[in-house]
C-alpha cells in the first residue's frame, strides 16, 4: 500500500493543458467515500469519470451506493470486461454492454445519465462511452417512470469499490475528472470534446466543467491537490474520504494534452502475476522466460524511463531495457545468440544488444536504472542511481522500439517502472520532481539533456491528424428498388480505390480503381481479368465523398440487390488521375499518394525479371498486390515480412496457400518494382503500400496457440485490419474494420479469398496501440502455435491522439 509523502510535487509546462488521476491497485484495495447528508434528485443526474484500466477480467465496481444490505446500485466492469449499470432496488433495472473493454493504453470516458421522468423508457438510462452513445447492449432492462435510484441518497457512495458490507470488488486502474450531476441528465459535450484537428476526444477545462449547474449533491473530483485526495472543486464543498490511498496516488498520467504515459502492458506478458500499481509494479516469477512489454512504441527521438527493482535474487537474471514490438508478438528466447530484436541490461552484470552480451556493473535490490534511448543517433544509455554506466551503440535502425523487462529465474523478482508519472514509485521513495525537456513528467533522476518522458503530449505530431481524409470504410443496406442504381456518399475525399464486398449473401468481391477507370471490376476471389459493366453491377462514376454503382445488364447484385442484403465498401485516397512515370524501363500509368504511402500503377509487361516499373512513391513499398488484367491469372502478392528473404516469396490473395515460390520475384526499391510474373504484352494493375507512421502498419506475429494471443503493436489504433498465415496452409486471408464492427471484439470477418459471407469465431480486439488477438488457438487462420501472420492495417487514429477502445 502507498504511503503519505506530502503535497503534490508535479511541475507543469503552462503552454500545454495538463491534469492529474487517481491511482488505484486493487491489492490495496482502495477506495473513496462520501455520504450525502440529506437525498438530492434520485430520478435525475449525471456521472462522469475518465478511466484508464489496469488489471483485467474480474468484476470492478466504478461508482456505487447502497444500503446496508445487499441492495445498491453499480457502475461497474464485469469480469468478462463488459461495462454494467444496475439498479438493485425493487424497481431494477440492468444494462450489460456487447462491447468489452479491455485497452490498457489510452483513457476511456464514460457518462451515465439517468432520467426516469421520461416517458419514453429508452430515455430513461443513458450510457455514453468516448463522446457517443452506447447502443448495443446483451441486456437492457429499463427502469419504471419516476422510479427513484440509490444513487443520490442519503445512504453511503463509494469510488473503486462496492459500498455493501461484507463485498469487495475493488476497481484497479486510473481514475480522473469524476463528476456528479444533482437534478440535471446532461450528455458527455458537457464534460469532454473533441481536440481540433483530430479524433481525440479530452476533457472540457477545469473552468468549464466548474461552471456547470452541479445541483445540491454534485461533486467535481479532479484529484488536484495530492494533500487532499478527495477534496470537490465544484463550489458545493461535497468532499470524499480516502481510504488505502495516499498522496503519491496521485499522478501524472490523465487525458489531456499534457499526456497520456505509458504503462507496462499485461496484454504482452508472457508469464508470471498479474500486473499491480496502475500496471507499473511487475511481479515476475514462475516460467522462464517471463517478459512483459511497454504500451507505447518509438521510431525517432530521444526519450527516457526509470526502473526500481525490488525483492528476489538477482544473480539469478532480471532485465530491463529496449525491444521491438516483435518480442510482444513472437515466441522469442530474449538470450538467443541470433535475437536481433532488444538491448538490455541484466543484474548479472551484462548489458545485451541482441543477443550478445558484454561485462557490466550488477545491480541489486532498489537500484534505480535509468534508460535514455536515442534512436536519432541509434544508442541506448544506461544509468544506474543518476551515474552512466554504459550504453550500446548502433541499436538496429528504421526499428520501434517499446520498453522491455524480463526475468529468467524462478524467484520472486520486482520491477516497479517510472515512465515519468510517479517518481516515488508508487511511495517506495520520496518524490524528486524532475521533469524533462518539455517540462512533462515527474522522475527520480534529472533525465539527460533533451531527453522526454514518453507520454502522447511528447510524440511528434502525426503526418495524417485525419486519417479517414485518406482511408475510410462505408457500409450500407439495400436502399431503394431492387437492383437499382445507388450512391453511397460519406467519405471525405474521392476514393481512388474501391473494395467492396456483400456481407450477408455470398457475392465475389469487387474492386475498382480509377486508373483502370469506371466499369472496370476485379474479384479477389477469382482469377479472372478485368470484368467491364459487369452484368451484376459495377463502379460507375468516383465521385467527390464517395462513389455510384450502376446496376449491369442482368442485376445490381454486388451493390444493391434485395431487402436484408447489406454491404462494405473499404475506400483509399491515392492521386487522382494517373500521370506517366518513367523511373523504370516500362512506362507505367501511376496515380500516387506518397502522404499515404499509396499508389496504383498500371502497366504492360515486358520482359519479366527484367524489366522495371516505376510505382510513385518514393519509399520502398512494404506490401505489393499484383493482378494481371489482359487474361486470367491468381493475385499476387508480396509482403515485406513473408520470409526472411521476402523477394524469394510470393502468397496469392485469391487462395489459401500458403507463401511459395523460390527465386527471386519483387525486389521493390524506392522508386521501382521488377516483377518476376507475366510474359511480354499482359496488362497489370499493382497495388502499392508504404508504412507511413500513425497511419499504416505493415508487419507480421507469430502465433502462440493460446487463447491469450499475440498482441501487435502498430502505433496507432486502427481502422482495418487484413491478416493472413504466411506459413500455415490452407488459411483464410482475414478482413476486419471499425465500422462492422464499432467495438470489441472484432467478431465479423470477411475473407478475400472467397466469395462467402461475413463470418464470425475469428476474432481480435482493436486497441489504442494496435490490435490483440483473441482467438480461441484452434483456428489456424489466427493462432497456430509458431505459426507466421503478416498483415496490413490503416489508422482511424494515432496513438497520440487515441482514446481506448
Amino acid at each position: 500500500m502507498s504511503t503519505p509523502l506530502g503535497s503534490s510535487q508535479f511541475f507543469f509546462n503552462p503552454a500545454l493543458e495538463t491534469g492529474q488521476s487517481l491511482r488505484f491497485d486493487d491489492d490495496d484495495s482502495p477506495y473513496l467515500t462520501w455520504t450525502p447528508a440529506s437525498a438530492g434528485n434520485r430520478k435525475t443526474w449525471t456521472w462522469s469519470g475518465w478511466v484508464k484500466r489496469g488489471n483485467l477480467s474480474s468484476y470492478q465496481h466504478i461508482f456505487n451506493a447502497g444500503n446496508p444490505s445487499p441492495s445498491y446500485d453499480a457502475l461497474r466492469f464485469s469480469n468478462t470486461d463488459e461495462l454494467e449499470f444496475f439498479n438493485g432496488a425493487s424497481t431494477s433495472s440492468y444494462f450489460k454492454t456487447n462491447a468489452k473493454y479491455r485497452d490498457v493504453g489510452a483513457w476511456y470516458h464514460i457518462v451515465v445519465a439517468q432520467d426516469t421522468t421520461q416517458a419514453t423508457s429508452t430515455d430513461r438510462i443513458k450510457i455514453y462511452v468516448n463522446g457517443e452513445q452506447v447502443t448495443s447492449f446483451s441486456s437492457s432492462t429499463y427502469p419504471a417512470q419516476n422510479s427513484d435510484f440509490f444513487i443520490n441518497s442519503n445512504v453511503l457512495h463509494k469510488l473503486a469499490n462496492i459500498s455493501v458490507s461484507g463485498y469487495s470488488y475493488p476497481y484497479d486502474g486510473y481514475l480522473a475528472n469524476v463528476c456528479f450531476i444533482d437534478g440535471t441528465a446532461l450528455d458527455p459535450t458537457s464534460f469532454g470534446e473533441y481536440k481540433t484537428g483530430t479524433t481525440l476526444w479530452k476533457p472540457k477545462s477545469d473552468t468549464a466543467i466548474q461552471s456547470l449547474t452541479f445541483g445540491t449533491n454534485g461533486f467535481f473530483l479532479n484529484f488536484s491537490d495530492s494533500a487532499d485526495i478527495g477534496a470537490d472543486t465544484s463550489g458545493n464543498g461535497n468532499d470524499w474520504t480516502p481510504t488505502n490511498l495516499a498522496s503519491t496516488d496521485v499522478v501524472l498520467d490523465g487525458p489531456y494534452t499534457g499526456g497520456n504515459f505509458c504503462v507496462v502492458s499485461p496484454l504482452t506478458k508472457s508469464s508470471g502475476g498479474a500486473l499491480q500499481e496502475g500496471n507499473l509494479l511487475i511481479p515476475f516469477g514462475g516460467t522462464y522466460p517471463s517478459t512483459v512489454m511497454g504500451s507505447m512504441g518509438v521510431s525517432s527521438g530521444k526519450w527516457y524511463w526509470e526502473i526500481r527493482f525490488t525483492g528476489g535474487a538477482y544473480t539469478n537474471g532480471h532485465a530491463a531495457g529496449i525491444a521491438t514490438p516483435e518480442m510482444a508478438n513472437r515466441n522469442i528466447d530474449p538470450y538467443a545468440t541470433t535475437n536481433p530484436y532488444n538491448h538490455y541490461y541484466d543484474s548479472r552484470g551484462y548489458f545485451y544488444n541482441s543477443g550478445t552480451n558484454t561485462s557490466a556493473s550488477t545491480f541489486a535490490p532498489n537500484d534505480i536504472l535509468g534508460f535514455a534511448l536515442d534512436i536519432d543517433n541509434d544508442q541506448i544509455s544506461y544509468y544506474k542511481n543518476g551515474t552512466l554506466v554504459g550504453s550500446a551503440q548502433s541499436i538496429e535502425t528504421g526499428q520501434t522500439w517499446m520498453p522491455f523487462h524480463k526475468n529468467s529465474s524462478f524467484t520472486s523478482l520486482v520491477q516497479r517502472a517510472n515512465f515519468g508519472q510517479d517518481s516515488s514509485f508508487n511511495g517506495t521513495v520520496t518524490p524528486q520532481g524532475n521533469t524533462d525537456d518539455n517540462g512533462l513528467g515527474d522522475f527520480y533522476y534529472a533525465p539527460p539533456s533533451g531527453f522526454l518522458s514518453l507520454n502522447t503530449a511528447n510524440m511528434p505530431e502525426p503526418s495524417i491528424t485525419a486519417p479517414d481524409e485518406y482511408f475510410d470504410t462505408l457500409t450500407w443496406s439495400k436502399t431503394g428498388a431492387d437492383n437499382s442504381n445507388i450512391t453511397l456518399t460519406g467519405l471525405s475525399f474521392q476514393p481512388d480505390l474501391i473494395w467492396a464486398k456483400g456481407r450477408s449473401n455470398a457475392m465475389s468481391h469487387q474492386i475498382a480503381d480509377a486508373v483502370r477507370g469506371t466499369g472496370k471490376s476485379l474479384s479477389s476471389d477469382s482469377t479472372n481479368g478485368d470484368s467491364t459493366n459487369d452484368a451484376d453491377g459495377y463502379v460507375s462514376s468516383f465521385n467527390s465523398d464517395g462513389f455510384t454503382a450502376s446496376a449491369g445488364s442482368v442485376d445490381n447484385f454486388y451493390f444493391n440487390y434485395l431487402n436484408g442484403y447489406t454491404y462494405v465498401a473499404w475506400n483509399w485516397l491515392a492521386g487522382g488521375t494517373a500521370v506517366s512515370n518513367t523511373d523504370g524501363s516500362i512506362t507505367s500509368q501511376v496515380s500516387a499518394n506518397p502522404t499515404a504511402g499509396f499508389s496504383i500503377v498500371s502497366w504492360t509487361q515486358g520482359t519479366a525479371g527484367t524489366d522495371t516499373v516505376g510505382h510513385g512513391l518514393g519509399v520502398k513499398p512494404a506490401m505489393v498486390i499484383h493482378k494481371r488484367r489482359s487474361s486470367s491469372s491468381s493475385w499476387s502478392v508480396w509482403h515485406k515480412d513473408m520470409d526472411a528473404n521476402p523477394d524469394n516469396y510470393y502468397m496469392t490473395l485469391d487462395s489459401t496457400a500458403s507463401k511459395a515460390g523460390s527465386t527471386g520475384w519483387e525486389s521493390p526499391t524506392t522508386t521501382t518494382l521488377t516483377p518476376y510474373i507475366g510474359s511480354s504484352g499482359e496488362t497489370w494493375i499493382t497495388y502499392c503500400f508504404a508504412e507511413v507512421e500513425g497511419f499504416s502498419a505493415i508487419g507480421s506475429y507469430t502465433g502462440n496457440g493460446s487463447t491469450d494471443g499475440p498482441m501487435v503493436f502498430t502505433g496507432m489504433r486502427p481502422a482495418w485490419v487484413m491478416i493472413k498465415s504466411s506459413s500455415v496452409s490452407t488459411t483464410q486471408w482475414m478482413i476486419w474494420d471499425n465500422k462492422r464492427d464499432t467495438y470489441n471484439l472484432s467478431t465479423n470477418a470477411l475473407r478475400p479469398n472467397t466469395s462467402a459471407v461475413e463470418t464470425t469465431g475469428f476474432d481480435i480486439d482493436i486497441l489504442s496501440n494496435g490490435f490483440k488477438v483473441r482467438d480461441t488457438g484452434t483456428e489456424t487462420s489466427l493462432n497456430q502455435s509458431s505459426g507466421t501472420y503478416i498483415y496490413i492495417a490503416f489508422s482511424e487514429a494515432a496513438l497520440k491522439y487515441a482514446n481506448a477502445r
